[in-house]
C-alpha cells in the first residue's frame, strides 16, 4: 500500500506539471509561460487531512526530486477550493494539485487539467465509481487520492443515559428519528452532521437521487427523490433533533455532551 501510494503521488508530480500548461487561466485566454529548462522547480498544493498525509506527500516529493533532479515545494492549503481558483485568475497554478471531486469538472471543462490516466496500467484497480468522478468527456483524467465512508458516531454515555442498547442502532429513516428525538434534550441536539452537501447528500443518495446525473453532464437536483430526502432532513431539523450549523471539524472523538450521533468521514493518508 505504501509503494502504491508513492507511485500514484510520483505520477500525479510529473503529469500535472503540464496540466497548468494546458489551460492556467481557469477558462480565459491568457497563458502563463513555460519554463523549458532541464531542471524545473515544481509546486504542489494540497488539502491534507493531517500529518500523516503530509509527510507521505512530502517523502513521495522529496523522492521524485532525488529521482529527476527537480525540486518540489509542497504546499498545504488551508482552503484548497479557495486558494486553487485564486491561483488560476492570478496565473500562477501550482504544477500538481488535489482537487475535490466537486471542482474537477469545472478545471476539465476548462481544460486545466492534463489527462493521464490513460497512463496508469492498474488504474482499473479503482472502483468504476470513483473514476466515474474523475473522468470527463468519457476520458478518465486523473486519479483518485483516496476515498472515505461516511460514519454515525455514537456517544455512549447519551446513548446510554436516554435508555438506548445497541438493538436501537439506527438502520432506516424512521428509526433514526425515533433516536434523534429520545436524544435531543436541553441543550443536547440528538443529531448533529457538518455543514457541507456532502453529509446531507447522504440523504439525497439513499433516495435514490443526487445532484446529477450518473454521467455528470446534467443537474438533477430537482427530482422527486432529492425533494423526499430533503423533506425528511428538514423535519428533522423543525422537530429540533438535527443540527447542522456547525463548521466542519477534523475526526475524532465524540465529546461528552452537546451531541449525540455524529456523522462523519475520515479521509485516510493515500485520495480524497
Amino acid at each position: 500500500m505504501v509503494n502504491r501510494t508513492a507511485t500514484a503521488a510520483l505520477v500525479t508530480c510529473a503529469a500535472l506539471l503540464c496540466a497548468t500548461g494546458c489551460s492556467s487561466s481557469f477558462g480565459g485566454d491568457k497563458k502563463t509561460a513555460q519554463d523549458t529548462g532541464s531542471r524545473q522547480h515544481l509546486t504542489v498544493l494540497i488539502a491534507s487531512s493531517g500529518d500523516a498525509e503530509t509527510k507521505a506527500v512530502k517523502e513521495a516529493a522529496a523522492a521524485y526530486a532525488q529521482r529527476s533532479g527537480n525540486t518540489v515545494t509542497v504546499d498545504v492549503a488551508k482552503d484548497i477550493n479557495q486558494q486553487l481558483a485564486q491561483s488560476f485568475a492570478g496565473h500562477k497554478p501550482p504544477d500538481a494539485f488535489y482537487v475535490n471531486s466537486d471542482q474537477f469538472a469545472n478545471y476539465a471543462k476548462a481544460g486545466s487539467l492534463y489527462p493521464y490516466g490513460d497512463q496508469v496500467k492498474d488504474a482499473d484497480d479503482f472502483s468504476a465509481r470513483l473514476r466515474a468522478s474523475f473522468t470527463h468527456d468519457r476520458k478518465l483524467v486523473c486519479l483518485p487520492k483516496d476515498t472515505s465512508t461516511l460514519a454515525l458516531a455514537i456517544n455512549d454515555d447519551l446513548w446510554k443515559k436516554a435508555g438506548l442498547t445497541a438493538k436501537d442502532y439506527p438502520t432506516t429513516w424512521g428509526r433514526l428519528s425515533t433516536v434523534a428525538a429520545k436524544l435531543t434534550k436541553g441543550d443536547v441536539t440528538g443529531l448533529v452532521v457538518n455543514g457541507e452537501y456532502a453529509r446531507l447528500g447522504v440523504f439525497l443518495r439513499q433516495a435514490g437521487g443526487w445532484i446529477t446525473n450518473p454521467g455528470q453532464t446534467r443537474m438533477t437536483a430537482d427530482t422527486a427523490q432529492n425533494t423526499k430526502a430533503l423533506d425528511y432532513v428538514r423535519s428533522l431539523l423543525k422537530s429540533g433533533s438535527l443540527n447542522r450549523a456547525m463548521p466542519p471539524r477534523a475526526p475524532g472523538p465524540v465529546p461528552e455532551g452537546g451531541e449525540g450521533p455524529f456523522a462523519n468521514s475520515a479521509a485516510p493518508p493515500g485520495r480524497r
